[in-house]
């Protein structure tokens, strides 16, 4: 656990230190360690605010008011932000503010990752990646709670956004800050249905997802994927080699259900049908 834990607070993400970049000549008035003292003080609001200010006008106004969603979010705040000192440190440091207001805490997160594969080792019933029990609703807990998702919807999707920005020059940290964030995103977009908040998802939340939104979840489940794949190239983590093996069950399970060559309209049936029956085998 102790080389995963270096490489989030290496990171800067929720919970960090404010001299994670205490060896970097940078100017005292940037804002960067104000900013990260904040994270720590669990203030993302406050982290943002200082971050935006040393980012250019062109940058600031792609962060704040481009759709989360756009194609070309990335490379735009990546041309915007090509001259700036401490280029990578200073878009990971605002990614890792947007996320802790999304409510992501990935050092949470691998724990309870660990947790879980801890008690399907010692279950009767443990959740083997072939087994007819695997759920997607089995990770709903370690991701953002609804509350939080209501308050601040595409706080991940902007994280995970900036976070790509870096491009070429992303270190290991923000390879597994990129794996967190997609698999809390495709969760948490399905988890967000559950509109009566039992824990379930029914038939009828399901009817909710749009051929849109299925579409997405079902990327955001291959995004996962090569997320997890790429960190896999630089580090071994059992936790997120787990993950991936259930992620990749997922789209496995979804594929059958659409079955070849399916339609959009076939791809998000699958989705729901999928959400609706993993759902339920937590109980």
């Amino acid at each position: 656990m102790g080389a995963i834990v270096a490489l989030i607070l290496g990171a800067t993400l929720a919970g960090c230190g404010n001299n994670a970049f205490k060896s970097l000549e940078k100017k005292e008035d940037d804002g960067t360690q104000l900013a990260l003292a904040a994270l720590q003080a669990n203030d993302p609001d406050k982290a943002i605010a200082l971050m935006l200010k040393i980012i250019p006008t062109a940058a600031q106004n792609i962060v704040t008011a481009k759709n989360a969603r756009d194609t070309d979010f990335a490379t735009s705040l990546a041309a915007a932000t090509q001259d700036i000192p401490a280029r990578r440190e200073t878009l990971s440091v605002l990614s890792s503010s947007y996320a802790q207001r999304g409510g992501i805490k990935p050092l949470s997160i691998i724990i309870e990752l660990q947790k879980i594969q801890e008690n399907e080792k010692s279950s009767a019933l443990a959740l083997d990646v072939n087994s007819e029990l695997e759920a997607i609703a089995q990770f709903f807990p370690l991701f953002p709670t609804l509350a939080s998702i209501d308050l601040t919807p595409d706080d991940q999707e902007r994280a995970l956004q900036i976070l790509k920005a870096i491009g070429k020059d992303e270190q290991a940290s923000d390879k597994l800050s990129k794996a967190i964030m997609t698999m809390s995103i495709f969760i948490t977009d399905a988890k967000k249905y559950d509109t009566d908040r039992d824990k379930l998802i029914s038939a009828e939340e399901a009817a909710l997802i749009s051929v849109t939104e299925a579409q997405f979840i079902y990327k955001m489940m291959g995004e996962s994927r090569a997320a997890i794949a790429d960190f896999q190239q630089v580090s071994d983590v059992q936790q997120l080699n787990k993950m991936k093996a259930k992620v990749d069950s997922f789209i496995a399970e979804v594929n059958t259900l659409a079955g070849a060559n399916a339609s959009d309209a076939q791809l998000a049936e699958a989705i729901r049908q999928f959400i609706v029956k993993s759902s339920n085998r937590v109980k």
